[in-house]
């Protein structure tokens, strides 16, 4: 593996760590997200949209292209954002807009490193009100 790839994947593998240390629930938010809504407009779409509260919790967010994707939490009373793009390869994320994955962190590495987790194993699927 060259250089450039070992980088990726170590970047890849540090945006699954950070999100674990937090020690939240993380949900992979299905369907397609706009991806220009910055933080007021995610929290609405996870608010509204899925009825949940965000404290304690990570909520991932693809857009139309799968190429990129961007976590919202909260520590404390501030809200971070992050954003990651893929400039090669795309994320296998599920398209169904009803849903919500809890994610395990074996299933989160998998989202992160462009496969698709096994709908079987998912441990509780959230569905919209």
């Amino acid at each position: 593996m060259d250089l450039q790839k070992q980088v990726v994947e170590m970047a890849r593998e540090d945006l699954g760590n950070v999100l674990l240390c937090l020690n939240y629930d993380i949900y992979l938010i299905c369907g397609y997200t706009d991806l220009r809504k910055s933080v007021d407009g995610l929290l609405d779409l996870v608010q509204l949209t899925y009825g949940m509260d965000i404290e304690g919790k990570v909520f991932l967010f693809c857009g139309r292209k799968a190429d990129r994707l961007k976590a919202l939490y909260k520590i404390d009373d501030v809200f971070f954002l992050l954003y990651s793009r893929y400039d090669e390869g795309k994320l296998q994320w599920p398209r169904n807009s009803e849903e919500a994955w809890l994610l395990s962190p074996g299933q989160l590495n998998s989202v992160l490193n462009g496969m698709k987790p096994d709908r079987d194993s998912i441990t509780k699927i959230v569905l919209c009100n």
